[in-house]
């Protein structure tokens, strides 16, 4: 019969090798889990500095990626070995752990997908187009690191951060914002190339008509549309036609036919003339899909077969697609123009050589129409590194210099989520910032216009109250040959202005310089366009500001802010704040104090920002039970 005391310390004994176990496990899981974070560390370390070089050789980024690919590939081992799974397993003090092994995966499958990518895309290139086939490959090796890094990145959203130190809720908030856009971009990348198949004729030819607009005299979804091409895709080559003045293909007026058009569009530029065979306003709205059924109407009317893509690009995306390959354009007679002065010399230069002499007049626009063939021709040209034009195209659609319109819906919808598409418009609860100019003043003075586009926003519990403001400084200079300057009012800017706000916003005024206009409003499924006519003299400035309402939909402030393309990028301020007693975060979990959130930068490309009220910390919930009073009942 063993004695009380022997069993006691034999009780103790076990209990103390078990605790030492258990210790041991947990030192070992934690030990793993310092070593991979390290690793994670060394990976977001390395890409940085990759990301932040300019003009990197492609071996060496390549080389580079496999570097952080191995590194990564190492935590996730690490952070699978058993220790490290079953002190994960233990509720609270596993979720660090958790929320790690989430981040280690993410970042392993979009390492994976980078590696496949940077190999395979200089193989794309084929002579005269792209290779189908390659690019199909592609996709289907995309796919499956796209559909494991979004299943990792949910599990690194859905893991719990309460009653865990500060620090982890902090750090899954930093992670989140930085895997998120990085498996974003993979899913785009996939969903792109398939895109890319069907445009480029994969799925059987295809009517292309491509437009050039010219910046110099703005149309809401871009510049005047001076010159256009069409043209067939089969077997991803490009055949593209000589591009044709509108001015010699459009009906004049006396004679000009309506084509069919959206309601909302007929509604807003019906009178202006926009839906009609004149060819020379069809783009006047600034959501593109709108603006490109139009114009593949019209010139279906004037040019007998209708397109079913349609692609407008404008001189500042002629300048970046003329920099691939050689960066120098031959635009004709033997004269060379670099990708440095093209714009300058398409928006100014060539109208001052031009004067009023109608032979050199209809000189510079073949100009302009030989260096836009050469431009797109050289985006499908083998001898361009298929990385360079994926970059190049992502800018410039960032920055609406490029927008993409297919007759068919699928398509469509893709190009809508890729950001290719141009559309306007936000869901009920979310906050629209997009002002769109129309020049009414038959002159070519926008690009002498600059602009400061500012929005102030205070973010309530279940609203936020917004002030959007946009400042116009005409500096025209005298001297202009009047085809610039205007015939009637020389120097004078004479525009139409759209305020483009969310669809549910509640306007609570409309001014000019402090003086309320009564604008024209049109509120529709997307969007509330509010319309009003600004003359600028020669020197002079004007602000145009509207105030108004929304409602959040579950706390949440979420922005699109969306650029006019320009010329010359528009100043964007933002100024955000929270309402008092009002808590808000950033998407990477900065927690806003009653300074707010600004921000000044050129408006160069789209934007989206959210706010949301901060994560509660276990100390947080502990202070509220402790304080807030006991309710019975």
């Amino acid at each position: 019969m063993v004695k009380a005391p022997r069993r006691r310390w034999v009780r103790w004994s076990v209990g103390l090798g078990l605790l030492l176990c258990v210790l041991s496990v947990v030192a070992g899981a934690f030990t793993a889990a310092l070593s991979a974070k390290r690793s994670l560390e060394q990976v977001r370390a390395d890409l940085s500095g990759l990301q932040a070089q300019q003009g990197v050789d492609a071996e060496r980024a390549l080389a580079a990626l496999r570097e952080a690919r191995t590194a990564a590939a190492g935590s996730v081992s690490e952070l699978d070995a058993w220790a490290v799974k079953l002190v994960a397993a233990v509720p609270v003090l596993g979720r660090p752990l958790d929320a790690e092994r989430a981040v280690a995966r993410t970042s392993l499958e979009v390492l994976d997908a980078a590696v496949i990518a940077a190999t395979q895309l200089p193989s794309l290139g084929k002579a005269g187009g792209l290779d189908l086939r390659a690019l199909q490959v592609l996709e289907e090796q995309l796919a499956g690191p796209a559909a494991r890094s979004r299943t990792a990145l949910d599990v690194l959203r859905g893991t719990s951060t309460s009653l865990t130190p500060p620090q982890v809720g902090l750090a899954v908030g930093e992670a989140l914002a930085v895997l998120t856009p990085a498996v974003q971009g993979l899913e785009d990348s996939v969903l792109g190339a398939r895109m890319a198949r069907g445009l480029l004729g994969g799925d059987g030819p295809r009517r292309l008509l491509v437009a050039l607009g010219n910046n110099a005299e703005l149309r809401g979804s871009g510049g005047y549309v001076a010159s256009v091409a069409t043209g067939r895709t089969s077997g991803g080559r490009l055949a593209l036609g000589p591009l044709l003045d509108v001015v010699d293909i459009a009906d004049p007026p006396a004679t000009a036919t309506r084509v069919p058009a959206p309601v909302e569009y007929v509604q807003d530029y019906g009178p202006l003339s926009g839906d009609t065979t004149l060819f020379r306003s069809w783009n006047m709205s600034p959501d593109f899909p709108d603006s490109a059924e139009v114009g593949a109407r019209v010139a279906g009317a004037l040019l007998g077969e209708t397109p079913d893509v349609v692609v407008l690009l404008d001189v500042p995306a002629m300048t970046a697609l003329a920099r691939l390959g050689s960066g120098v354009l031959d635009v004709g007679g033997g004269r060379t123009v670099s990708a440095d002065e093209l714009q300058q010399a398409l928006l100014v230069q060539t109208y001052a050589d031009a004067g009023t002499d109608g032979e050199a007049q209809r000189a510079r626009r073949a100009d302009l129409q030989a260096a836009a063939s050469k431009a797109v021709t050289r985006l499908l040209s083998s001898d361009v590194p298929a990385v360079d034009a994926v970059r190049t195209l992502a800018r410039l659609a960032g920055g609406r210099h490029l927008t993409v319109w297919s007759a068919r819906p699928q398509e469509q919808r893709m190009l809508d989520q890729l950001g290719l598409s141009g559309a306007v418009g936000v869901v009920p609860g979310e906050d629209l910032l997009h002002v769109a100019v129309n020049n009414t003043g038959a002159n070519k003075l926008d690009v002498y216009v600059d602009r400061t586009v500012e929005l102030e926003v205070v973010v309530g519990a279940r609203t936020a109250d917004v002030v959007q403001r946009v400042r116009f400084s005409n500096r025209a200079p005298q001297g202009l040959v009047p085809y610039v300057a205007g015939v009637k009012r020389p120097g004078t800017v004479v525009s139409r202005v759209e305020m483009n706000l969310p669809p549910d916003a509640t306007v609570q005024s409309l001014t000019r310089d402090g003086v309320a206009v009564e604008p024209l409003t049109s509120r529709g499924v997307s969007r509330l366009r509010l319309a009003t006519r600004v003359e600028l003299l020669r020197g002079a400035s004007t602000v145009v500001e509207v105030r108004y309402r929304i409602g959040l939909r579950d706390g949440l402030y979420r922005l699109h802010a969306l650029p006019q393309a320009l010329a010359q990028d528009a100043a964007l301020c933002l100024s955000l704040h929270p309402a008092p007693g009002v808590q808000l975060q950033t998407g990477d979990g900065l927690v806003l104090g009653d300074a707010g959130l600004r921000d000044s930068a050129p408006f160069s490309s789209s934007r989206v920002m959210a706010l949301r009220p901060p994560q509660r910390t276990w100390r947080d919930r502990l202070s509220s039970f402790w304080n807030e009073p006991v309710r019975l009942g």
